[in-house]
């Protein structure tokens, strides 16, 4: 168990960007190997081993029964983000009502096809039962969301640029003005709490 435990670590230390998912590999040989050192421990007092048993195996009913409320009640996502400075990574919790908010809005504009940050590529692609095109390449990162078999899609440079990113993104201003220049009209922005969709307009819809 320890040896288990020791290796499980391995992905927390050697990785560049570091979640708190690396530690459920670990969790499951942590509980048994506490356990053994409670009961060997209590060993010689059987009456206080199983009271001791009884209250653990309450308080894991009590605090799973909380964790599963406060899951379904908040109805959160959380995921690493690009941090201000643009060197580092920020933990970044996103509700679901503004992904739903996003889907929306792709949905009701025809959008079939976004860019947007390695951060939701995986979100946005699931929420929409894979009907979205979403990619991050043009952010400098390419990770394969589909087995090498199947060839990633991506959008095409022939239909308008639409990017779904932070609200607070230190790549928004940069973006903006990209494609106001590439359309030659101010792009559609619309804010969902924390994800904001920009697309890019022509100047002929501008006029209208």
């Amino acid at each position: 168990m320890r040896i288990f435990r020791g290796v499980s670590f391995g992905p927390y230390i050697i990785a560049p960007l570091r979640v708190p998912g690396y530690f459920l590999a670990a969790s499951f040989f942590m509980s048994i190997l506490i356990a053994r050192c409670v009961v060997s421990f209590l060993a010689r007092d059987q009456m206080v081993v199983r009271a001791l048993g009884a209250a653990m195996f309450l308080a894991v009913i009590v605090c799973g029964t909380i964790a599963i409320i406060e899951t379904a009640t908040h109805n959160e996502i959380e995921t690493l983000t690009l941090c201000p400075n643009r060197q580092d990574h920020c933990m970044l919790r996103v509700p679901g009502k503004d992904i739903d908010a996003v889907k929306q809005d792709l949905e009701q504009n025809g959008i079939r096809a976004i860019w947007t940050t390695i951060s939701f590529v995986y979100p946005l692609i699931f929420e929409t039962n894979e009907k979205l095109i979403a990619s991050e390449s043009i952010f400098g990162v390419d990770r394969p969301v589909y087995p090498p078999s199947i060839p990633k899609p991506e959008p095409s440079s022939d239909d308008r640029s639409v990017f779904v990113i932070e609200t607070n993104s230190p790549y928004r201003a940069e973006i903006e003005t990209t494609v106001a220049q590439k359309g030659g009209a101010p792009p559609r922005i619309s804010e969902h709490g924390i994800l904001t969709v920009i697309e890019q307009r022509f100047g002929s819809e501008s006029q209208r």
